[in-house]
């Protein structure tokens, strides 16, 4: 490799923050064969990280660089330099717009990511496992995604110097999502820590996101948490204008059966309130 041409590599290697990550077809977009990877990697400019990944190493400091990628990283990576439609939803959304509110009930072990995420993330070694969802129960519109303007940092080095906006749900979407995972996915009395705190809620943007999603379990789990809750904004919405499909949810064995929604729940997750004059 010439001088110019080395001059060039490093040129490339510098688009790339210390600490993020790129895929193979983020260096083939930019004419960048697979020997010149390769060539990269012998020269500690690139490390892999996965097969077809690749991480601009961080200075080294202590004992070396930590091969967990902070989630953080990952997420900005895939929005900023890969360019990929994926945004930040689910209880991770939701603690990002309710601040500390949420930290005690926070699932410190799992990230979801939703949208057209490669398939090489499931392989990622980060320092929360990323779980990926498609976008297909809002029929792929961006409704209710913002872009975030600042994101938690795990104080490392790269993230301290890159602080990019990202994007990520709004509480409106987010609880959505977070229903969508009930009932092998998350529990009941873990969706009700969220509905405690939900009284920024936009009623008009809640009424589109439920009348394009697609999940008749999730519209009507929402309803029957309103009526458990009762939140002051739960006047603007109009189930009226909801589909909510046809037949029976039996979600829970043995649980309340809503003769309204016709879904079920469990006996005795929240207390100590009434739904439809009974305690529950």
């Amino acid at each position: 490799m010439s001088i110019s041409q080395t001059q060039s590599a490093k040129n490339l290697i510098n688009e790339i923050p210390l600490g993020f990550i790129v895929d193979s077809a983020w260096f083939t977009l930019r004419g960048i064969a697979t020997k010149s990877i390769h060539h990269y990697v012998q020269q500690g400019w690139i490390e892999r990280v996965v097969r077809g990944v690749y991480r601009r190493p961080l200075p080294a400091r202590g004992n070396g660089n930590n091969r967990d990628l902070p989630w953080q990283t990952v997420l900005l990576s895939l929005q900023h330099l890969m360019g990929y439609n994926v945004h930040l939803g689910a209880h991770g959304a939701l603690d990002i717009n309710g601040s500390s509110k949420y930290a005690e009930f926070g699932d410190s072990q799992h990230v979801h990511f939703y949208g057209h995420a490669p398939s090489w993330i499931r392989h990622l070694h980060a320092n929360r496992k990323i779980i990926i969802h498609n976008a297909t129960m809002f029929n792929n519109s961006p409704l209710g995604i913002i872009e975030h303007a600042e994101i938690y940092y795990s104080h490392d080095w790269a993230e301290e110097t890159w602080q990019w906006a990202f994007n990520v749900s709004r509480p409106e979407r987010a609880i959505l999502e977070l229903i969508d995972m009930l009932p092998n996915k998350t529990t009941f009395e873990y969706v009700k820590h969220f509905f405690n705190w939900l009284d920024w809620i936009k009623p008009d943007l809640m009424m589109d996101l439920l009348k394009i999603c697609r999940s008749a379990k999730v519209k009507r789990l929402f309803f029957v948490y309103m009526e458990l809750f009762r939140p002051e904004w739960m006047k603007d919405l109009n189930p009226h204008q909801i589909d909510f499909g046809k037949g029976h949810r039996s979600l829970v064995p043995n649980g309340i059966f809503d003769s309204t929604y016709h879904v079920s729940f469990p006996k005795g997750f929240i207390n100590p309130i009434y739904y439809d004059g009974r305690k529950v």
